[in-house]
């Protein structure tokens, strides 16, 4: 099941009791953050760019490679979330 950020931003907030949110930035601001931060101007392009893509839905796409690939089912959001906050 593909999700998003906004759903993992969901999950962190049930799980651990405290008010979480996902706040998708417009490109700019962003590219502004990261080279804000010190990164090479090649670095932030190519960063932003993913980002940009990802959230057109570029990795969206539903498919088993990942169950085959690991020989079991993917751990679930909430799962994984509460192993990552527990």
């Amino acid at each position: 099941m593909a999700w998003t950020l906004d759903d993992l931003a969901a999950e962190a907030a049930a799980v651990s009791g405290e008010p979480i949110a996902y706040t998708d930035l417009p490109a700019a601001q962003f590219a502004e953050i990261l080279t804000g931060a010190g990164l090479p101007d090649f670095l932030v392009a190519l960063l932003v760019d993913s980002e940009v893509q990802i959230s057109a839905g570029a990795l969206a796409t539903v498919t088993s490679d990942l169950t085959r690939l690991l020989g079991r089912p993917a751990t679930p959001l909430r799962d994984a979330v509460v192993a990552a906050l527990g």
